[in-house]
């Protein structure tokens, strides 16, 4: 028996020392893994620290980040940026209405669509005046609007001056031919005179006229120096003119300017030489060019005027009218851009979602240049070819921004997930069920709902009863009146009332105490 005994308890300890030497060894294996982890830790090259809740947000020293506190997390050299990168089951793809397009390069231009006015072009106007002063003595054209031609007559004026001028003419070829000299000789007098009436506005003509005939024109006549529509009217009949007063102003529209309003927005596109359409109804459109930029700015509208030169056959345009004006100008010829409805812009990046297939989308930071009709110019970021989302991107970016945050996080301390607690088994799920505190907690409260029904129904008995007894009184006195008497109602005792309703106030509260407990 003791042999038996000492055998049994050498064999106890060589099974102790054999299980101590083998989880000795185990902790020194695993002491060594820990160590080439730490190690290999080292070893790895941090290439930058970014912000665990906004990634994007990069820095070459560690910190904290400046927007909302959190500690800046290391980026390694080997490890793959898939915080940017998702994955999406194609039916899921197909059922958020994703639609992707290839970037492509493509002219870019801008629209400049703005209003303008149409005014007479400048180098068709021309301002009427007399060089003799008189008075207006008839007129052809007595309001604006009218359409003139070139030679008609538009005004007679009656000049005194211009009648001592053409005297003192005559009166110096008489003198020459007094003194015998031949009048076709170049006389100082002469060419005096002769120079003067010119400067009143008579032609040469009306000068060999005068000097052969001797007949002085009292009269001078206005006439009009182009074709044209009259636009302004300065005289009456009968008025009283000085000489170098404007008389009329006429214009010729079949050529007319469009002066276009372009705001500080828009500047920087407008060029010389930029098409342009003019349209004023739906119907009519006209079709010119920038011709000039003016140099200032207008200090009621805040804007640069644009010239653009058009033909008005049929003096359809008024001068005056406000038209719409559209000026195509070329940004770039070969840009890559994307559209409009592709880019996320947040304020603090601009962003699209690269198709790469398989259901996987990038996140890419981009550059963008200038926007022109529903495109944006691509300077960094992208390359012809790619295909990116131009619908739906926003779920995607979303997405991408969960995946990242929630990546950061789960490394950091403190916010690792809860352990999720286990289902109970199918045996004995309803004995189990039963002895929970929660069922108890129910059958109490089942069993304090019907104690409170049964102290209610008591309650309603008491004030029954009051109620009878106090029928009951009433109905006594009445029997007592004489039958010759007056019968007056039965007044109830004083406090009678009150001590009834004392008593109903107790089992109010009787009743709530009981719901308490």
């Amino acid at each position: 028996m003791k042999k038996t005994i000492l055998i049994v308890v050498s064999m106890l300890l060589a099974g102790a020392l054999f299980f101590g030497c083998g989880n000795g060894s185990k902790k020194s294996a695993e002491g060594n893994d820990t160590l080439k982890t730490v190690s290999a830790e080292k070893e790895k090259k941090i290439l930058y620290y970014y912000d665990p809740m906004h990634p994007w947000f990069k820095f070459d020293h560690p910190g904290f980040a400046p927007d909302c506190g959190m500690e800046l997390v290391p980026k390694y050299a080997g490890e793959g940026d898939d915080s940017n990168i998702i994955t999406i089951d194609p039916a899921m793809v197909q059922n958020i209405g994703v639609v992707v397009a290839p970037v492509e390069r493509r002219e870019l231009t801008r629209t400049i669509n703005t209003y303008g006015v149409v005014v007479p072009d400048e180098k068709k106007i021309n301002d009427i005046n007399t060089r003799v002063s008189g008075w207006i003595e008839k007129l052809y054209f007595d309001y604006t609007g009218m359409n003139v031609k070139k030679g008609e007559p538009m005004a007679v004026i009656y000049s005194p001056e211009l009648i001592a001028a053409e005297q003192e003419f005559l009166q110096s070829v008489s003198f020459a031919q007094v003194s015998g000299k031949s009048v076709t000789q170049p006389d100082a007098l002469i060419k005096s005179a002769r120079d003067r009436l010119t400067f009143f506005g008579m032609s040469n003509k009306e000068i060999d006229e005068l000097q052969t005939t001797g007949k002085i024109i009292d009269r001078v006549v206005i006439h009009s120096p182009a074709d044209g529509v009259i636009l302004e009217k300065n005289i009456f009949e009968g008025q009283r003119i000085s000489a170098g007063q404007t008389l009329f102003r006429v214009a010729n529209l079949s050529h007319v300017w469009i002066l276009a309003d372009v705001f500080k927005i828009d500047m920087p596109f407008l060029k010389i030489g930029s098409p342009a359409t003019v349209s004023y109804s739906s119907a009519a459109t006209y079709k010119g060019v920038v011709d000039f930029v003016y140099p200032e700015v207008d200090a009621t509208a805040r804007s640069v005027k644009a010239r653009i030169s058009l033909n008005n056959p049929g003096l359809v345009l008024k001068v005056g009218q406000f038209v719409n004006v559209a000026i195509h100008s070329s940004i770039s010829y070969d840009a890559i851009a994307v559209p409009a409805q592709s880019v996320i812009n947040t304020g603090l990046r601009q962003v699209v979602a690269v198709a790469i297939g398989g259901g996987k989308f990038e996140i890419r930071n981009v550059k963008l240049g200038a926007y022109a009709d529903g495109y944006y110019e691509i300077l960094e970021g992208l390359h012809e070819g790619e295909n990116i989302v131009t619908s739906g991107q926003f779920l995607i970016d979303s997405d991408a921004n969960l995946k990242s945050a929630g990546a950061a996080m789960a490394g950091m301390p403190g916010m690792s997930m809860p352990a999720q607690p286990t289902a109970p088994s199918s045996s004995g799920d309803q004995k189990d069920m039963e002895n929970m505190k929660g069922i108890e907690i129910n059958k109490g409260a089942d069993s304090s709902t019907e104690k409170t029904k049964s102290m209610d129904k008591m309650d309603m008995q008491d004030m029954q009863m009051n109620h009878e007894s106090h029928e009951g009184a009433s109905q006594q006195d009445i029997k007592k009146t004489k039958p010759n008497e007056k019968t007056t109602p039965a007044k109830p005792k004083p406090g009678h009332k009150h001590d009834v309703n004392k008593m109903n106030m107790q089992n109010m509260k009787m009743d709530h105490n009981n719901h308490e407990h």
